[in-house]
C-alpha cells in the first residue's frame, strides 16, 4: 500500500512525532512504501532521519518573527491556498492510496482537507489533539488558565461567540478572532473529507462520538506500547533516596505547579528524596521562582531533553508523575515510563486514568498537592516496580506493536471502502 503521512512538523518536537517514527519504521517493515508531507524544519533543526529522503515540504510558518511576517503567517493559518497547491502535487507526484493525517491546523491548514475532498482520496486522522471540537485544542482556555468545555456540543455560532468572549486562545483576542474565522471553515472541510477519525483513547473517542460538530466515523485504537524495557527501579527506597521525574512540556495546563507545592510532604517523608523536571516552555521561569519560593529541597530544572536520552534519564527513576489539569489525550511519557519498568502518578484528567492499571501506579483527583503528594508516597511505599504484580498488571494493558498495525489496517480499509460514499468535490 502507498501511505502518504502528514504532520505539521517533521522535526522532532513530542509525542506526535514520536508516532511518526513509528509508522515509518512499523509501516515500512510490513512492505508499505511511505511518503511524508510537511513543513520545513526550524532553522538550526533537521526533519527526523527515520523518515528517510521521501519528504514534501510547505515553507516553514513561525509565528515569532516580525510583526509583519507574523501578521502574514497568522492570515495564513485560516486557509493556506499555497499549501493546498503543494499538498496536491505531492499526491499527484507520489498517488497513495490512503492519506494519514496527524496534525495539520495552523500552519498546514484546512486546504489540506479540501484537497483530498476534491480528489475523492481515502485519508484517516489520528486524533492527538481536540481540535475537532475546540478551537484551542486542549478544551482549555488560555485567558483563565483553566479547563473549558464551552463549545462542546454547542451551535457553530455559539463555539464562535465563546472563543471570542473568552478569549481562549493565548489570552489574545487576535488570536481568538483568528480562531473563530477558521472554525467554520475547518469544519466545513474536514467534514467534506470524511476522514476516518482514529482517537487513541476511549475518553477522545467518546467526546468526538457525542459531539454534533463531527460526521466522520469515529474509532478507538490505543497507540503501541512498544517493547518493554529491560530494568526497573534504581532508586534506592529503603535507604530513603527515591528519584521522582517529571518529563515534557513547562506550561500552566501541564499542572507543574501542583507537584511543586505538594513536595514539601514528600521531603518531609523522605529527607533524600530528589524531584528532577525535564522539560522546557512558557511556564519554565514562574516554576523555577516557585521552587525558590518554597525553597525546596533537591529539586533540580534540566531543561530541554532529546528523546533518544529517555532511557538514560528513566534508568533509576523511583516513579514518573502526570499532573496535568488539561484532558491529556494518550501521552508517551506515560508509556515511556511504564514500558521502562516506571510506576506512574497521573491526574484524573482526559485519557489518562485508562493507562494506569491497578499496581502500575496511581490517580489522583482535584488539582490538590495534598492529594498529589499522598498519591506519590503510597506508591514509594508500594515500590510496585520491584514485584511482578507490577509487570503482569503491565502487561494486560500494553498494545503490542503487531496489535497497533492490525487496527491501523483497518482503519485504512474502512478509509478505503468508504471513500465511494464521501461528499462531492468542494
Amino acid at each position: 500500500m502507498r501511505i502518504l503521512v502528514v504532520n505539521k512538523f517533521l522535526h522532532h518536537v513530542g509525542g506526535v512525532e514520536t508516532y511518526m517514527a513509528w509508522l515509518a519504521t512499523h509501516l515500512r517493515e510490513h512492505g508499505h512504501t511511505l511518503h511524508f508531507f510537511g513543513m520545513s524544519p526550524p532553522e538550526g533543526e533537521h526533519s527526523m532521519h527515520v523518515l528517510g529522503d521521501e519528504v514534501s515540504m510547505s515553507p516553514f510558518r513561525s509565528y515569532s518573527s516580525t510583526p509583519l511576517h507574523t501578521a502574514q503567517s497568522a492570515m495564513a493559518s485560516v486557509y493556506s491556498p499555497k499549501v493546498g497547491r503543494l499538498f496536491s502535487a505531492c499526491i499527484d507526484e507520489f498517488r497513495p492510496d490512503v492519506v494519514h493525517f496527524n496534525m495539520t491546523c495552523r500552519q498546514l491548514t484546512p486546504s489540506l482537507a479540501r484537497v483530498v475532498s476534491k480528489k475523492r482520496l481515502p485519508s484517516i486522522t489520528t486524533a492527538h489533539e481536540y481540535k475537532f471540537v475546540c478551537a484551542n485544542q486542549r478544551l482549555w482556555d488560555d485567558a483563565k488558565n483553566q479547563e473549558c468545555t464551552a463549545c462542546i456540543g454547542a451551535s457553530m455560532g455559539r463555539r464562535m461567540g465563546a472563543i471570542l468572549s473568552r478569549k481562549c486562545i493565548k489570552g489574545s483576542l487576535g488570536s481568538s478572532v483568528l480562531g473563530a474565522v477558521e472554525l467554520p471553515i475547518s469544519d466545513y472541510f474536514w467534514s467534506r473529507s470524511r476522514s476516518v477519525i482514529h482517537a487513541p483513547s476511549r475518553y477522545m473517542a467518546g467526546l468526538l462520538e457525542e459531539s454534533p460538530a463531527v460526521a466522520a466515523p469515529v474509532r478507538y485504537l490505543d497507540l503501541s506500547w512498544g517493547v518493554r524495557k529491560a530494568g526497573t527501579v534504581g532508586s534506592d527506597v529503603a535507604e530513603k533516596r527515591p528519584r521522582v521525574l517529571y518529563i515534557g512540556r513547562l506550561s500552566e495546563e501541564k499542572g507543574v505547579d501542583v507537584l511543586l507545592k505538594g513536595w514539601p510532604s514528600v521531603s518531609a517523608a523522605y529527607p533524600g528524596a530528589r524531584l528532577d523536571i525535564y522539560g522546557s516552555g512558557s511556564a519554565s521561569d514562574s516554576l523555577v521562582e516557585l521552587a525558590a519560593s518554597l525553597n525546596l529541597r533537591n529539586v533540580s530544572f534540566f531543561g530541554r531533553y532529546e528523546v533518544n536520552s529517555l532511557e538514560r534519564i528513566l534508568s533509576d527513576a523511583s516513579l514518573t508523575v502526570h499532573p496535568s489539569r488539561w484532558a491529556e489525550n494518550s501521552p508517551y511519557t506515560v508509556r515511556e515510563s511504564l514500558q521502562h519498568g516506571v510506576p506512574v502518578v497521573v491526574s484524573d484528567r482526559g485519557g489518562l486514568p485508562e493507562m494506569v492499571e491497578p499496581g502500575t501506579g496511581r490517580v489522583y483527583g482535584d488539582d490538590s498537592p495534598d492529594l498529589l503528594a499522598s498519591a506519590i508516597l503510597q506508591t514509594l511505599e508500594e515500590n510496585a516496580a520491584r514485584s511482578q504484580r507490577f509487570w503482569s498488571a503491565l502487561e494486560s494493558r500494553v498494545v503490542s506493536d503487531d496489535h497497533h498495525y492490525g487496527g491501523l489496517m483497518d482503519l485504512y480499509g474502512l478509509a478505503m471502502g468508504g471513500v465511494a460514499q464521501s461528499s462531492p468535490s468542494a
